[in-house]
């Protein structure tokens, strides 16, 4: 479930400089790229370079080096709890060995960010479609944040870059990068992303730095946010607040489930009516049009109780019922 990762080495003041110099003058000067960047209007130097299946990022300012990985390219299985040690010597050894940091000049390695991820392969192509309806329905904002609507992906990103949430379709990112003839002859590490859509709950520097220093005490290590547990805690507080659990039903599939249930007339009427404004305007705005919040988190749950999912798709689509593609299911 986790798909990338990045660990940040502070470097001494002299493993700085030694670094820079390899860079600008000797051995490093061939790989490593300036990258012009801006913090806080403060220009800063930083290069960057990629080590397949690593990518660095130096920065001279600051005196670091980031080392970010998919650590399942690695491991060739997707990372567990217990992997956190091979990751992190898999990461000392590249610092060590290629980039030639001495463990003197590094006064220290804390996580400086890491992704979660789900996959889902579509089973036609109805379901593509099906999938791009839903992205226009769910709500608009998180945690005070807009999100932002393209054609095949949705994010929610803070200004603050605590958190970002991303849905999008991983073959259309593929096919940006290269005609679709070309993806036709990909190697099986490409084509196996033809049909799938990603969702990711991407933890930031600034929210692993929060969490340290609140009362939660969270280290920024590898091995407090690799755990099953942190997995699940923030895919539910973050994904499952805009796709929920429930599968994803059409409208009128969704509608015969609540009028077969066991709830008062009265009530099946207004659960109803929610899913068809739903359906028609959005999340967001259905729930604009309630008096009192409560009384829309209460219909939402309701809705939920039924084992229906709250997004809707509409009439004119062949299935009745698709799998909730960014339901989480443990390793």
């Amino acid at each position: 479930m986790v798909h990338t990762l990045t660990l940040n080495y502070k470097l001494t003041f002299f493993g700085n400089m030694t670094v820079l110099q390899r860079i600008k003058y000797e051995d490093l000067k061939e790989k490593f790229s300036y990258v012009s960047e801006n913090f806080r209007k403060r220009k800063q130097i930083t290069y960057s370079a990629g080590y397949p299946p690593i990518s660095v990022f130096f920065n001279y300012t600051f005196h670091y080096v980031n080392v970010t990985i998919d650590p399942s390219l690695v491991l060739e299985h997707m990372p567990v709890a217990n992997d956190y040690k091979a990751i992190e010597q898999y990461c000392d050894a590249f610092v060590r060995n290629i980039l030639q940091i001495e463990r003197k000049y590094i006064e220290k390695v804390t996580l400086n960010r890491i992704d979660y991820k789900i996959d889902y392969k579509i089973k036609n192509e109805e379901e593509r479609e099906i999938i791009y309806s839903l992205m226009k329905k769910c709500r608009n904002d998180l945690y005070k944040v807009v999100k932002s609507l393209f054609k095949s992906a949705i994010t929610y990103n803070p200004e603050e870059g605590w958190v970002e949430i991303i849905t999008y379709d991983k073959e259309m990112e593929e096919i940006q990068r290269y005609s679709y003839e070309d993806l036709i002859v990909l190697n099986k590490d490409e084509l196996e992303y033809v049909g799938v859509f990603r969702t990711e709950v991407r933890l930031k520097n600034a929210k692993l730095n929060y969490n340290k220093t609140t009362k939660l005490k969270l280290e920024k290590n590898l091995s407090t946010y690799l755990c099953e547990a942190k997995k699940k805690k923030y895919w539910e507080q973050y994904a499952e607040k805009v796709w929920f659990t429930e599968d994803f039903y059409r409208l009128d599939k969704a509608i015969e489930v609540v009028k077969n249930s066991n709830l008062k007339d009265n009530m099946k009427k207004k659960l109803c009516a929610l899913l068809r404004k739903i359906n028609k305007y959005g999340y967001s705005q259905a729930r604009s049009g309630y008096k009192c919040d409560d009384t829309f988190r209460n219909h939402i749950k309701a809705i939920r109780s039924l084992n229906v999912n709250p997004l809707t798709f509409e009439n004119t689509f062949k299935l009745e019922k698709i799998e909730n593609f960014a339901r989480y299911k443990g390793e």
